[in-house]
């Protein structure tokens, strides 16, 4: 779970609503909690990424944006639609540099994984789901059921 400092950080770089105020800061422990972990999952050789802080900042920065679009539809006479639009330029393009880095941080996460290579120790017990029944992880019918066991070859 993000600190309530990394928290507070979150709503500051993304920028807090005005109209209604405090709307970031109220939904940002929901966002935090609804990420909790994810950083446990990453492995330890990424220092100083967090994809918690990227995920709740990129859905505070679009829960932003939808109240900046819903602004953008006010008409005044004195230049406030350029001014929202612009904002929601703005929250597009941080948007979409978030999401870049959680790509970033996730292709990292995966690239430094090990793969798992070896026999499997445990398979499927080879009986009859009833008796006198076909079992389809029987070898002799090689995966399907409806292999014929009367046949000697593939044709």
């Amino acid at each position: 779970m993000l600190s309530p400092d990394r928290q507070y950080l979150a709503v500051v770089q993304v920028g807090e609503t005005t109209d209604p105020p405090g709307l970031l800061a109220a939904n940002v422990a929901a966002l935090a909690a609804a990420y909790d972990g994810l950083d446990a999952a990453l492995p330890a050789g990424l220092p100083g990424v967090s994809l918690e802080d990227a995920y709740v900042q990129r859905d505070l920065a679009q829960i932003a944006l939808g109240v900046a679009r819903a602004r953008v539809q006010t008409h005044t006479s004195d230049g406030f639609t350029a001014a929202w639009q612009q904002e929601a330029e703005r929250l597009a393009a941080v948007i979409f540099s978030l999401t870049r880095e959680i790509v970033r941080i996730e292709t990292m996460a995966r690239a430094s994984l090990r793969t798992a290579v070896g026999q499997l120790a445990t398979t499927a017990p080879v009986a009859p789901p009833w008796p006198g029944g076909l079992d389809a992880n029987d070898p002799r019918l090689r995966g399907s059921p409806y292999y014929p066991l009367t046949r000697r070859g593939p044709w």
